[in-house]
């Protein structure tokens, strides 16, 4: 199966998050659904991103208090340790050029987007809310 025909069938997750955060696991999404997940993170949840990955560290670390109650170096080993850094244990997996195969805009890109578009819509408010949440890094 290609990516494309995986795109286009019922195998490939359709608003995974979306889904999950408002509890509604078959029947089709509502604009209702999409909110009630909104809520929840910016209720519930403090963001981070990966690709933005020392600065949520920092959030958590000062959000819960690590900055205080932990030992500096044991925050920065943890850091390093899940941001890839030298640790004992090395996993290789193998590297997929998923943008080669899926470029913003192709049909592969497309026809994910179009099955997500409820999932794209909560990560743009995510996107928000991190900014918001600067907050917890000062």
């Amino acid at each position: 199966m290609t990516l494309l025909e995986y795109a286009k069938s019922s195998l490939a997750e359709e608003n995974w998050m979306v889904r999950y955060l408002s509890n509604e696991l078959e029947d089709e999404l509502q604009q209702e659904h999409t909110e009630m997940a909104q809520h929840i993170l910016g209720r519930k949840c403090l963001i981070g991103f990966t690709d933005q990955f020392e600065e949520s560290m920092r959030r958590f670390a000062k959000y819960f208090g690590w900055d205080k109650k932990v030992a500096l170096r044991k925050v920065l080993d943890c850091e390093e340790k899940l941001s890839g850094g030298d640790n004992d244990v090395t996993v290789q997996f193998p590297v997929h050029n998923w943008k080669q195969e899926a470029p913003e805009g192709g049909e592969v890109w497309e026809a994910l987007k179009l099955k997500n578009s409820h999932d794209l819509e909560l990560f743009s408010y995510a996107k928000k809310l991190f900014e918001s949440q600067a907050i917890y890094s000062h």
